[in-house]
């Protein structure tokens, strides 16, 4: 099954989430239909009692970063706050967050720790040597395994491969009588 946000770009762009038939899922909704990014999410239920909402963005780099992307980026922001379950924002921003100094990454790392968030991606996911490609969970819960591979295998950017850190449901025993 898969989650989608159509887009109007000519080229370049689009999002998806895709998901196993057996996991049942909802597509979010954010209260704003963006203009500076797409965006789509959807709440997965695991088991009957673990939930973990996946979010996915994608922000062309050919547009400028406006402080619109900022006041839209917090709204979606928001609506995950009130969410207590884990919660991924995972995608391409096209922001440079390879350079520290940055005043546009400077003002999205303070976002994101405003909301008590992370971004987990460490090093290049891009030919050009930037980081573009983000992972974002919350602070209060273990840092996912991430492995960044090498751009160029498929495209210019890089496949980033996620593992979150989390506790699977108890295994049921049942006694079946002969």
């Amino acid at each position: 099954s898969f989650s989608a946000a159509a887009h109007s770009r000519e080229r370049g762009g689009g999002v998806a989430i895709l998901h196993r038939d057996t996991i049942a899922a909802s597509k979010l909704t954010f209260g704003l239909e963006p203009t500076t990014f797409e965006i789509t999410g959807t709440a997965l239920t695991i088991s009957h009692s673990s939930n973990v909402i996946i979010v996915v963005v994608y922000r062309s780099g050919s547009d400028k970063i406006t402080d619109l992307f900022y006041v839209e980026f917090t709204s979606v922001l928001e609506t995950l706050a009130t969410k207590m379950c884990p919660i991924v924002v995972t995608g391409d921003l096209n922001f440079p967050l390879i350079y520290a100094n940055d005043p546009h990454t400077l003002h999205l790392l303070e976002l994101l720790n405003s909301f008590g968030l992370r971004q987990c991606v460490v090093g290049p996911t891009q030919l050009s040597g930037d980081t573009l490609d983000v992972i974002i969970t919350r602070v209060d819960l273990p840092m996912p395994i991430v492995d960044v591979r090498l751009p160029g295998e498929v495209c210019d950017h890089s496949l980033i491969h996620y593992q979150l850190p989390l506790s699977r449901p108890p295994a049921k025993f049942v006694t079946v009588n002969a």
